[in-house]
């Protein structure tokens, strides 16, 4: 995205360059002229008002057709409850909201609020996931694959709404006359829920779902650019040759023959296919076969390096080449930490350990530009700088102070690591992180949680504790073990501990001694007769499993309580253990 973003830029500043061009720049933000570097103080700069829509149009029945009902509904929510201008595009998806089952007075109460539009997709999103929607939604989201305005035949023919449902199409996502087209906030919102989207969780099964869809809409444009090569697209056919290109690209094995007699006229139409192939249909050898296409083309290409080795590392074929694919596209391009937390990854995950190590060092010089290649302490980091473009620099000494970064090369490495049984080294990578990150950032508490756990496993040869147990929270007496049981006498000594078996006759568990120190700590394992659990615990004993604190009274009585490491009680508030020392061994035994 970030080589996109600067050739985008490129571009607008090769135009600007001309001095006898009159340019008119529209941007949906503010531009910071700092981060762009281009000298827009001295042009004049409009702001353009929000264009409010009237409510009377949600009376108009013909426009509304078999929605004609929503509208009304909605139009009488929103005179009760006062709702001031609306946006004409979150009018019309408040309509096709209350059309896929949401009560027209929550609507109304929506279309009140701020940032309306974003709350009306995200509960649009929502009904569309309900069974009942599933047909509305296809069509939706088969409309959704065009990028500009087609005619109202071929989105009807194309997306096949039923009947009762073409408003929501024509009118409440869309909108035009003879032709339709949606706008691009709503279009992307939809595009993220297809096979290989941004909000689609997981693998999807349908990939191939919407292939037919991108070959329809090829085939309208190819009847629109009136072409049989790219070398006859001129000005008024090049955007439908174009779109002909893109939606070939992602129609699968659908229109695989069409894509093969197209002239490519240039690598990014490759890259379209190859993504394709690879995020939505899993064919990660056909792509990796387009990516080597790319870079026959153009041998610096760094990005076609990268995937190139990243789809042979998916379709599990050619390691070496994939390998060194990853290392000419760090070579071409050191700074990047796509490319570097990849390689490091692809060498973690072939045990290739001495190397991912080295891989790492390199990154930290080359991404976080510290000359020593080492992690530094997480002190270092300088807190409260703003993102200065680019990819992101702020950092001191092998430490970043940037979530994106935090997130994307250190927790990703970092998990790796720890995923192949080195917490150690998932724990240095860590150390990379300021403390300020780590503090905001649930995803990278969660995994120095998990990292830090299997440190304390690794060091005392086996798990005593649920793995989610803040670690601040461990080696402290729970305040379920009284220091004096009115039956059951002083208590002599508590253990963390795991269930191994459980049967009807017996427990058996592996326990920890609780010395302060952790290098004094150690594992022992315990069988209690099945009577004795029950008198302990209160439960059957063939039910027991998972965690437990163990407290030994007086001359060895037992309690037993559950360890639960999302229980509030488990707080950093716990009383530390005062235990006389004795003989754990002989506590145990009858």
């Amino acid at each position: 995205m970030q080589a996109f973003r600067r050739r985008a830029f490129e571009l607008i500043g090769g135009v600007l360059s001309v001095a006898s061009l009159r340019v008119v720049l529209v941007t949906a933000h503010a531009l910071s002229a700092e981060r762009i570097r281009w000298d827009l103080e001295r042009w004049p700069q409009h702001r353009l008002g929000p264009v409010a829509a009237r409510w009377d149009s949600l009376r108009d029945e013909g426009r509304w057709g078999t929605y004609a009902d929503h509208a009304l509904a909605l139009h009488a929510a929103g005179l009760r409850a006062h709702v001031p201008g609306v946006s004409p595009i979150a009018l019309r998806l408040g309509v096709g909201l209350v059309g896929l089952g949401e009560a027209a007075h929550n609507v109304a109460k929506t279309l009140g609020s701020a940032g309306a539009e974003r709350r009306l997709l995200e509960r649009a999103e929502s009904r569309l996931g309900e069974s009942r929607s599933a047909e509305a939604r296809d069509a939706l989201l088969r409309f959704a694959l065009s990028r500009f305005s087609v005619s109202r035949g071929d989105v009807l023919r194309i997306a096949a709404p039923p009947d009762a449902d073409i408003p929501l199409l024509t009118e409440c996502f869309g909108y035009g006359e003879d032709e339709l087209r949606m706008s691009e906030a709503v279009r992307q919102r939809l595009v993220g829920l297809l096979p290989g989207g941004s909000r689609r969780k997981g693998r999807s099964p349908d990939a191939a779902r919407f292939d037919d869809a991108h070959l329809a809409w090829a085939r309208v444009h190819e009847r629109l650019d009136g072409v049989s090569s790219a070398v006859q697209v001129g000005a008024p056919s090049a955007l439908h040759w174009l779109e002909r290109v893109h939606h070939l690209a992602h129609s699968g094995s659908a229109g695989a023959s069409e894509w093969r007699r197209l002239e490519i006229a240039h690598r990014e139409q490759l890259w379209d296919r190859a993504r394709a192939l690879s995020r939505v249909h899993r064919q990660y050898a056909e792509a990796a076969a387009l990516y080597a296409r790319c870079v026959e083309l153009d041998r610096s290409d760094a990005y076609s390096w990268h995937y190139l080795g990243f789809n042979l590392e998916r379709a599990r074929v050619d390691a070496p080449r994939a390998e060194a694919a990853y290392e000419e596209a760090v070579r071409l391009d050191p700074p990047n930490p796509w490319w570097n937390g990849r390689r490091v990854r692809f060498l973690i995950k072939r045990s290739k350990f001495g190397a991912a190590r080295a891989a790492w060092g390199e990154a930290v010089k080359s991404v976080l530009n510290d000359p020593t290649g080492a992690t530094a302490a997480p002190s270092l980091a300088p807190a409260g700088l703003d993102h200065p473009g680019g990819w992101p620099t702020y950092h001191q000494k092998g430490t970043t102070a940037d979530p994106w970064l935090a997130r994307h090369l250190h927790g990703q490495v970092a998990r790796d690591w720890v995923d192949h049984g080195r917490p150690a080294d998932a724990s240095e990578v860590l150390a990379g992180v300021a403390p300020q990150v780590l503090a905001r950032e649930a995803e990278l508490r969660e995994l120095e949680q998990r990292v830090a756990d299997a440190l304390e496993v690794e060091a005392l040869g086996g798990a005593v504790y649920p793995p989610r147990f803040p670690m601040a929270s461990r080696w402290q007496m729970p305040a379920e073990l009284p220091e004096r049981d009115a039956e059951l006498g002083t208590l002599q000594s508590w253990h963390p501990a795991r269930v191994v078996s459980a049967e009807r006759d017996a427990v058996t568990v592996i326990a920890a001694t609780t010395e302060d120190e952790p290098d004094e700590r150690r594992l022992f394992e315990r069988t209690i007769e099945a009577d004795r659990w029950e008198r302990a615990s209160d439960a059957p004993a063939h039910e027991a499993h998972g965690w437990y604190f163990i407290g030994v009274y007086g001359e060895g009585e037992l309690r037993v309580v559950r360890s639960v490491a999302d229980d509030p009680q488990f707080g950093s508030d716990r009383r530390r253990h005062k235990v006389v020392r004795q003989s754990y061994a002989s506590l145990w035994t009858d």
